[in-house]
Formats: structure tokens, sequence, C-alpha cells
């Protein structure tokens, strides 16, 4: 897995609403298909401020169909 540095950001206030506030973290989990049978998976761990604490992509060159890739992204 090859580990992004980005910038750290807040959540919008549209997002914090969606925040459980008694979690110590909130995951993102998405998934991505591109041509040539490439499959990206994403990750994104944030604190109890909705600051980013960890992110992460993994890419593969498997084929899958969109639906199946969002399903796996979140196991």
């Amino acid at each position: 897995m090859m580990l992004i540095n980005r910038p750290r950001k807040a959540l919008s206030d549209q997002q914090m609403n969606q925040y459980v506030p008694t979690a110590e973290s909130l995951f993102s989990v998405d998934a991505g298909c591109f041509t040539g049978s490439i499959t990206e998976w994403g990750l994104v761990a944030y604190n109890q401020s909705g600051v980013a604490q960890f992110s992460a992509l993994k890419r593969e060159t498997i084929e899958i169909d969109p639906v199946s890739a969002e399903a796996l992204g979140v196991r």
C-alpha cells in the first residue's frame, strides 16, 4: 500500500453533521475502476476533530465491475 502525504484538512460543516462524535476515528473508503484493468482502493482516516490523520492508496491490475469494487473497498 502506498502512503499519500496530503495536506491535512478539516471536514466541511456538511461532513461534520454526518460525523459520529462518539467514535474515535472516521474511515472513508472508495474504489475506482479505470481502463486497462486498473483498480484503485483508497482510505482516509479522520480524528474526532475531522482532521485527516492517515490516507493510503493501493493500485492493482485487476478487472472488476464498479459495484463489486465498491463492495470490496468497504470490506
